[in-house]
């Protein structure tokens, strides 16, 4: 760390108030017994007070207000201003041992975005970090002990335990801003159909503004964060409050078909798992948990009844004609589905080649 870092204030070192009073015994000629006598104080009290030993308490302000004709609130907009610089001061104090366990977090990459305020002075970013992430520590972030409780983050597929719980922190930020209904879960399984008719918007910007409005009359606040390079996510479940459901989706993918997949995938694990579970679906994870193939199964079956899929399938094989687009085109519009879900979902299970992308679209992100 820089030996100049230092987060500079109104004030670099806060006047103690007790000062001013004895500014203005002096200008009246009065002593500190004097002053005490006329307060009804022990004058031990006077003299902690001039040396900052003692506050001025709201009683002891308008006492003074009485003795020196200076209005209540001038002393105790002092005794305000003074503790809070001295509190902030010390606070200083503390930033310089938290700099080595801030330079974990991705800040330059969360400056980029701007989810957090820039700054080059290495106190200055501590103190953005502990605020972004609402702690007085680095050790009390709430999204990392959930993370550590519920999951065993491997280097191995490169993640970041500090680059995921900035990510997830996003989200919270940005879900708490957002005003839903109380949580309704017939209201939720009555909107699956109509998502699935929104897979055929495809400009995402207008998608995503539909989507919110939609997941908000169910009491669920829906938000679309970038992915950090040090945390590969796909989407993520929580719930805020009891009335409140939080889905998270990552934009690291530009395919509108994983898009879809992961949402519905989300959206099983707020229907399906209780609310206090605390869901993070990392990519590459290789989680092969019942729960998550439930998850998965769930996904699939919204956007495609396995009967219906099955028979294109079929189908295909019969023509054998594996690099046709007509049977898939027609099998999407019978199904009120976007066609590139549909070639997502045969390449995914090895029906048809990869190189099959003509259907398939990109979202491009503002």
């Amino acid at each position: 760390m820089n030996k100049n870092d230092t987060i500079k204030y109104e004030t670099t070192q806060p006047i103690v108030p007790g000062e001013t009073v004895l500014e203005f015994l002096k200008s009246r000629g009065m002593t500190q017994l004097e002053l005490a006598k006329r307060l009804g104080r022990p004058i031990k009290t006077i003299n902690e007070i001039t040396k900052g030993k003692a506050s001025i308490t709201p009683e002891t302000a308008i006492q003074l207000e009485h003795v020196f004709g200076i209005p209540a609130s001038f002393w105790n907009n002092l005794e305000s201003q003074y503790q809070e610089i001295r509190l902030r001061l010390e606070s200083e104090k503390q930033y310089h041992g938290l700099v080595s366990k801030s330079k974990i977090y991705p800040y330059r990459e969360m400056v980029r975005y701007g989810w957090i305020e820039d700054a080059s002075n290495s106190l200055r970013q501590v103190e953005h970090l502990l605020k972004y992430f609402g702690v007085t520590n680095f050790g009390n972030i709430i999204e990392e002990s959930k993370l550590k409780s519920a999951f065993r983050i491997s280097e191995k597929y490169q993640y970041s335990l500090p680059a995921v719980v900035s990510w997830l922190r996003k989200g919270s930020i940005d879900g708490e801003q957002i005003a839903t209904e109380s949580f309704d879960k017939n209201q939720v399984l009555k909107l699956l159909p109509r998502l699935r008719e929104m897979t055929l918007i495809t400009n995402p910007n207008e998608l995503m503004r539909k989507l919110e409005e939609e997941f908000k009359k169910c009491g669920i606040a829906f938000v679309v964060t970038r992915s950090l390079k040090s945390a590969p996510i796909n989407g993520a479940t929580r719930w805020i409050s009891p009335n409140k459901a939080l889905i998270q989706i990552s934009i690291r993918w530009k395919w509108a078909d994983i898009f879809w997949f992961s949402l519905f995938h989300e959206l099983g694990h707020i229907l399906l798992d209780k609310k206090k579970d605390f869901n993070v679906d990392l990519v590459n994870s290789k989680i092969d948990s019942a729960s998550e193939k439930e998850k998965d199964q769930f996904a699939r079956d919204q956007l495609i009844s396995q009967e219906s899929y099955q028979k294109l399938i079929d189908s295909i094989k019969a023509v054998n004609n594996f690099s046709s687009y007509q049977l898939i085109e027609n099998f999407a519009l019978q199904s009120g589905i976007h066609p590139g879900i549909v070639v997502g979902r045969l390449q995914y299970d090895g029906v048809i080649p990869n190189s099959m992308n003509k259907l398939r679209i990109r979202f491009s992100w503002i």
